[in-house]
């Protein structure tokens, strides 16, 4: 379960880069998604910093959507420091080893370890509320 909770912080840390919505080196500032790498996972683990992994598919207009949402809740002050790891919902052994079974599902961690995941999310408010608890 370590190694699976770990995969995901790194998919959201790697997400959030190639979307602009998290930054591995500068927390603090504009958040930039990166895509997944169990490295940049496994460290996010280890920083004990709040971070978020986000399985979307490619063609998805309900990603798409999840995705604006994400870049506009992480320019906010107070998630500045949230890290987004994206994982290609194509990737099926990635998929297979979170147990994620649909293609717009968020995982937050805080550390090592998981705290919320749900799918489906449009609303700033409903991403919110997973994010704060």
């Amino acid at each position: 379960m370590d190694n699976i909770k770990g995969v995901l912080i790194a998919v959201v840390i790697y997400s959030l880069s190639s979307l602009g919505l998290a930054s591995d080196t500068v927390p603090h500032q504009t958040v930039q998604p990166m895509h997944f790498t169990y490295s940049q996972f496994k460290a996010a683990k280890r920083s004990n910093l709040p971070f978020m992994v986000a399985f979307h598919k490619k063609n998805c207009s309900r990603c798409k959507r999840q995705q604006q949402i994400l870049r506009e809740l992480f320019r906010a002050p107070e998630f500045m420091a949230l890290r987004l790891l994206i994982v290609d919902f194509d990737d099926a052994d990635l998929v297979k080893q979170f147990d994620v079974t649909f293609h717009d599902t968020l995982i937050f961690y805080r550390g090592p370890r998981e705290v919320s995941r749900s799918h489906g999310l449009l609303e700033a408010r409903a991403i919110k509320q997973q994010i704060t608890g």
